[in-house]
Protein backbone atom coordinates (compact mmCIF):
# COMPACT_ATOMS: atom_id res chain seq x y z
CA UNK A 1 0.00 0.00 0.00
CA UNK A 2 1.19 3.49 -1.22
CA UNK A 3 0.08 6.46 0.52
CA UNK A 4 1.11 9.68 -0.55
CA UNK A 5 1.22 12.87 1.55
CA UNK A 6 0.96 15.54 -1.58
CA UNK A 7 0.20 18.90 -0.07
CA UNK A 8 0.31 20.63 3.37
CA UNK A 9 1.59 23.53 5.32
CA UNK A 10 2.92 21.29 8.24
CA UNK A 11 6.56 21.55 9.60
CA UNK A 12 6.76 17.59 9.76
CA UNK A 13 5.21 14.74 9.29
CA UNK A 14 6.98 12.55 12.20
CA UNK A 15 3.54 10.88 13.98
CA UNK A 16 2.16 10.02 9.77
CA UNK A 17 5.86 8.12 9.89
CA UNK A 18 5.66 6.65 13.13
CA UNK A 19 2.25 5.17 12.13
CA UNK A 20 3.16 4.40 8.58
CA UNK A 21 6.12 1.92 10.29
CA UNK A 22 3.55 0.89 13.17
CA UNK A 23 0.98 -0.35 9.68
CA UNK A 24 3.75 -1.92 7.35
CA UNK A 25 2.43 1.07 5.15
CA UNK A 26 4.90 2.66 2.24
CA UNK A 27 4.01 6.41 3.50
CA UNK A 28 5.56 9.06 0.87
CA UNK A 29 5.68 12.51 1.33
CA UNK A 30 5.97 14.81 -2.27
CA UNK A 31 4.43 18.11 -1.21
CA UNK A 32 3.10 20.16 -4.20
CA UNK A 33 1.31 24.07 -4.26
CA UNK A 34 -0.39 23.31 -7.76
CA UNK A 35 -3.12 21.05 -8.68
CA UNK A 36 -0.82 19.95 -11.79
CA UNK A 37 2.13 19.03 -9.00
CA UNK A 38 -0.22 17.22 -6.69
CA UNK A 39 -1.90 15.29 -9.18
CA UNK A 40 1.40 14.07 -10.88
CA UNK A 41 2.76 13.05 -7.09
CA UNK A 42 -0.17 11.20 -6.48
CA UNK A 43 0.29 8.93 -9.66
CA UNK A 44 0.30 5.43 -8.19
CA UNK A 45 -0.98 5.91 -4.82
CA UNK A 46 -3.70 3.85 -3.50
CA UNK A 47 -4.63 7.14 -0.76
CA UNK A 48 -3.51 10.43 -0.35
CA UNK A 49 -3.64 13.23 2.44
CA UNK A 50 -3.45 16.84 1.61
CA UNK A 51 -5.00 20.22 3.55
CA UNK A 52 -6.31 23.12 1.60
CA UNK A 53 -6.29 21.68 -2.02
CA UNK A 54 -9.61 22.23 -4.13
CA UNK A 55 -10.16 19.06 -5.97
CA UNK A 56 -12.93 18.83 -8.47
CA UNK A 57 -14.77 16.56 -10.41
CA UNK A 58 -12.30 17.18 -13.30
CA UNK A 59 -9.53 17.06 -10.35
CA UNK A 60 -10.52 13.66 -9.07
CA UNK A 61 -11.06 12.07 -12.61
CA UNK A 62 -6.85 12.72 -13.15
CA UNK A 63 -6.79 11.40 -9.44
CA UNK A 64 -7.06 7.72 -11.42
CA UNK A 65 -6.35 4.86 -9.12
CA UNK A 66 -6.49 6.67 -5.56
CA UNK A 67 -9.15 5.02 -3.33
CA UNK A 68 -9.08 7.54 -0.30
CA UNK A 69 -8.87 11.22 0.62
CA UNK A 70 -7.38 11.98 3.94
CA UNK A 71 -8.17 16.03 4.85
CA UNK A 72 -6.25 17.37 7.46
CA UNK A 73 -8.98 18.83 9.29
CA UNK A 74 -12.36 19.35 9.47
CA UNK A 75 -13.99 21.32 6.91
CA UNK A 76 -14.13 19.42 3.42
CA UNK A 77 -15.59 22.36 1.42
CA UNK A 78 -12.97 22.21 -0.78
CA UNK A 79 -13.25 18.54 -1.55
CA UNK A 80 -16.63 17.90 -4.17
CA UNK A 81 -17.68 14.74 -2.00
CA UNK A 82 -20.74 13.82 -4.04
CA UNK A 83 -17.92 13.48 -7.16
CA UNK A 84 -15.72 11.52 -4.96
CA UNK A 85 -18.32 9.25 -3.87
CA UNK A 86 -19.60 8.81 -7.74
CA UNK A 87 -15.92 7.82 -8.63
CA UNK A 88 -16.00 5.13 -5.59
CA UNK A 89 -13.11 7.64 -3.40
CA UNK A 90 -13.86 7.36 0.43
CA UNK A 91 -13.59 10.81 1.96
CA UNK A 92 -12.05 11.06 5.43
CA UNK A 93 -11.80 14.25 8.03
CA UNK A 94 -11.06 14.59 11.39
CA UNK A 95 -13.86 16.25 13.30
CA UNK A 96 -12.92 16.03 16.93
CA UNK A 97 -8.94 16.47 16.85
CA UNK A 98 -9.46 19.67 18.57
CA UNK A 99 -12.65 19.20 20.59
CA UNK A 100 -11.02 20.09 23.73
CA UNK A 101 -8.64 22.51 22.67
CA UNK A 102 -11.21 24.57 21.07
CA UNK A 103 -13.67 24.73 23.92
CA UNK A 104 -10.68 25.98 26.23
CA UNK A 105 -9.43 28.81 23.60
CA UNK A 106 -13.61 29.87 23.28
CA UNK A 107 -13.93 30.19 27.04
CA UNK A 108 -10.50 31.83 27.40
CA UNK A 109 -11.42 34.68 24.68
CA UNK A 110 -14.84 35.23 26.15
CA UNK A 111 -12.73 35.82 29.44
CA UNK A 112 -9.87 38.23 27.66
CA UNK A 113 -12.83 40.39 26.71
CA UNK A 114 -11.85 42.47 26.15
CA UNK A 115 -12.71 42.54 32.21
CA UNK A 116 -13.89 46.49 31.90
CA UNK A 117 -16.05 45.05 28.66
CA UNK A 118 -17.69 42.63 30.80
CA UNK A 119 -18.34 45.20 34.03
CA UNK A 120 -19.83 47.12 31.29
CA UNK A 121 -22.26 44.95 29.04
CA UNK A 122 -25.32 44.68 32.06
CA UNK A 123 -27.23 44.87 28.62
CA UNK A 124 -25.42 43.85 25.97
CA UNK A 125 -23.70 40.84 25.22
CA UNK A 126 -20.11 39.33 23.95
CA UNK A 127 -19.87 37.25 20.58
CA UNK A 128 -17.00 34.27 20.75
CA UNK A 129 -16.22 32.63 17.45
CA UNK A 130 -14.12 29.73 16.95
CA UNK A 131 -15.82 27.49 14.88
CA UNK A 132 -15.78 28.95 10.88
CA UNK A 133 -15.40 32.51 9.73
CA UNK A 134 -18.34 32.54 7.51
CA UNK A 135 -20.55 31.91 10.46
CA UNK A 136 -20.41 35.71 11.49
CA UNK A 137 -21.02 38.70 8.93
CA UNK A 138 -17.75 40.69 10.24
CA UNK A 139 -19.27 43.87 9.20
CA UNK A 140 -22.09 43.32 11.27
CA UNK A 141 -20.24 42.66 14.26
CA UNK A 142 -18.01 45.99 13.63
CA UNK A 143 -21.18 47.98 13.36
CA UNK A 144 -22.81 46.23 16.17
CA UNK A 145 -19.73 46.75 18.54
CA UNK A 146 -19.76 50.67 17.28
CA UNK A 147 -23.03 51.32 18.09
CA UNK A 148 -22.91 49.59 21.52
CA UNK A 149 -25.81 46.47 20.63
CA UNK A 150 -22.40 44.31 21.38
CA UNK A 151 -19.98 44.52 24.32
CA UNK A 152 -17.20 43.25 22.88
CA UNK A 153 -16.63 40.26 20.33
CA UNK A 154 -13.41 37.63 20.80
CA UNK A 155 -12.65 36.09 17.09
CA UNK A 156 -10.01 33.00 16.38
CA UNK A 157 -11.74 32.62 12.58
CA UNK A 158 -12.55 35.26 10.26
CA UNK A 159 -14.09 35.28 6.38
CA UNK A 160 -11.17 36.46 4.88
CA UNK A 161 -7.77 35.05 6.30
CA UNK A 162 -5.11 36.36 7.07
CA UNK A 163 -7.05 39.90 7.96
CA UNK A 164 -6.39 42.85 6.10
CA UNK A 165 -4.12 45.13 7.75
CA UNK A 166 -6.97 48.10 7.23
CA UNK A 167 -9.72 45.60 8.43
CA UNK A 168 -12.26 47.64 10.83
CA UNK A 169 -11.88 44.94 13.46
CA UNK A 170 -7.77 45.73 14.55
CA UNK A 171 -8.99 49.35 15.26
CA UNK A 172 -11.50 48.26 17.60
CA UNK A 173 -10.49 48.44 21.89
CA UNK A 174 -13.55 45.80 22.48
CA UNK A 175 -12.16 42.73 20.12
CA UNK A 176 -9.97 40.15 20.99
CA UNK A 177 -8.43 38.35 18.04
CA UNK A 178 -6.47 35.11 17.87
CA UNK A 179 -5.20 34.11 14.19
CA UNK A 180 -7.48 30.69 13.38
CA UNK A 181 -4.99 28.82 16.30
CA UNK A 182 -8.18 27.65 18.77
CA UNK A 183 -7.74 24.08 17.87
CA UNK A 184 -3.70 23.62 18.70
CA UNK A 185 -2.33 22.12 21.18
CA UNK A 186 0.65 19.73 20.71
CA UNK A 187 -2.09 16.62 21.68
CA UNK A 188 -4.25 17.80 19.39
CA UNK A 189 -1.80 18.20 16.39
CA UNK A 190 -0.36 14.72 16.88
CA UNK A 191 -3.89 13.72 17.09
CA UNK A 192 -4.92 15.14 13.86
CA UNK A 193 -1.69 14.00 11.81
CA UNK A 194 -2.03 10.11 12.88
CA UNK A 195 -5.57 10.43 12.57
CA UNK A 196 -6.16 11.42 9.09
CA UNK A 197 -3.84 8.79 7.81
CA UNK A 198 -5.02 5.84 10.18
CA UNK A 199 -8.51 6.40 8.44
CA UNK A 200 -6.88 6.65 4.82
CA UNK A 201 -5.14 3.18 5.61
CA UNK A 202 -8.04 1.65 7.14
CA UNK A 203 -10.55 2.47 3.84
CA UNK A 204 -7.68 0.62 1.46
CA UNK A 205 -6.84 -1.90 3.84
CA UNK A 206 -10.64 -2.59 3.37
CA UNK A 207 -11.50 -1.81 7.01
CA UNK A 208 -14.10 0.94 7.70
CA UNK A 209 -12.79 3.67 9.09
CA UNK A 210 -13.57 5.77 12.45
CA UNK A 211 -14.61 8.72 10.39
CA UNK A 212 -15.61 8.65 6.85
CA UNK A 213 -17.90 11.15 5.11
CA UNK A 214 -19.79 8.57 1.93
CA UNK A 215 -19.14 5.25 3.55
CA UNK A 216 -21.34 3.96 0.36
CA UNK A 217 -18.04 3.75 -1.71
CA UNK A 218 -16.89 1.14 0.95
CA UNK A 219 -16.97 -2.65 -0.59
CA UNK A 220 -18.78 -4.81 1.51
Amino acid sequence: MRIVIVESDHDSFAPEQELARERGVELEIALSDDLDGLIENARGADGILMQYARLTPDALDRLAGVRAIGRYGVGVDTIDVAAATARGIAVCNVPDYGSEAVSDHAIALALSADAAALRRMRHGAILVNTSRGGTVDTAAVVDALRDGRLAGAALDVFETEPLAQDDPLLGLESVTLTPHAAWYTEESYRRLKRSTLENVIDVCSGVRPRVILNPEVLVP
